[in-house]
């Protein structure tokens, strides 16, 4: 007798049964299931990441910025998912700003060399948002482009024949931007973090897009270290499997040396 099939599957963490050979199989017994599942960390507008000194890292004049975020208060707020400092202030800040736009800004020194901000706002309660931007001021021009959500989503300010200075003396924060009060971290949930500070991508391309959002609007694995979008370790990759502690989002998983946190995380209430 054949044996019995589910009619139904609820989930992609739900079971899913396969037709090997004639024999039902749930690959969910096996170490890495077949569907790819990241969870998220909460941060309650005190916790933050940090780290003296960019460990291996080099100035550039590229990088790629990918992280899903899901803002649950403080609308007309600044916060700060990401920021690197050096001497004479910031070289990339990544943040939600009082009017609750998205912007990433890059400088070499106290020039600002790529700007770009997100032409609608993101108020809390929204949901989860997938941010992508690459940028590259290797040429003449300069390009910086921002999805959000699998689409097109800010103008930007480029300058060409360009460097940012990563190894300025390095102060590197996730949710923070300031060792002062308020500084200005994230309230809200956070999931997949991953910034290379060697390469870019043309993201009008969609194939150069899937390495970081599926078809369907939900992330991708990245791998272990986050080096399957380019090939190699980026500089920071954080990442929480759907069964580990919410703690584990402070591993970075790239090479740019490990962080201390400040406050506590917890598990976010819904996953990306």
């Amino acid at each position: 007798m054949e044996p019995h099939k589910p009619a139904t599957v609820l989930s992609a963490r739900a079971e899913r049964w396969a037709d090997v050979m004639g024999i039902l199989v749930n690959p969910f017994m096996f170490a890495r299931p077949w569907v790819f599942s990241a969870a998220g960390s909460h941060f309650d507008g005190a916790a933050a990441l940090s780290r003296t000194g960019i460990d291996g890292v080099a100035d550039s004049a590229k990088f790629t910025l990918s992280a899903w975020i899901n803002l649950t208060g403080g609308d007309g707020l600044r916060q700060v998912p990401f920021r690197i400092e050096g001497s004479g202030g910031q070289r990339l800040t990544f943040e939600r700003t009082t009017g609750n736009k998205y912007n990433i800004s890059a400088r070499h020194g106290t020039t600002t060399v790529a700007d770009v901000t997100s032409t609608a706002s993101f108020v809390a309660g929204s949901g989860w948002k997938h941010i992508l931007a690459s940028c590259d001021v290797s040429g003449a021009t300069g390009v910086f482009q921002l999805y959000i959500q699998d689409a097109a989503a800010g103008t930007s300010t480029v300058s060409g024949s360009q460097i940012i200075d990563w190894t300025s003396n390095g102060l590197v924060r996730l949710s923070s931007a300031t060792s002062a009060s308020p500084a200005f971290q994230v309230q809200g949930d956070m999931a997949e973090f991953f910034l290379d500070i060697k390469n870019a991508l043309d993201l009008t391309v969609t194939a150069n897009r899937r390495k970081f959002i599926s078809a369907s609007g939900h992330p991708v694995d990245l791998g272990s270290q986050g080096a399957l979008p380019f090939g190699m370790q980026p500089a920071y990759y954080f990442h929480r499997g759907v069964s580990e502690s919410p703690t584990t989002f402070i591993d970075n998983r790239g090479y740019g040396g490990a962080f201390a946190l400040s406050g506590s995380l917890s598990a976010s209430a819904t996953d990306p």
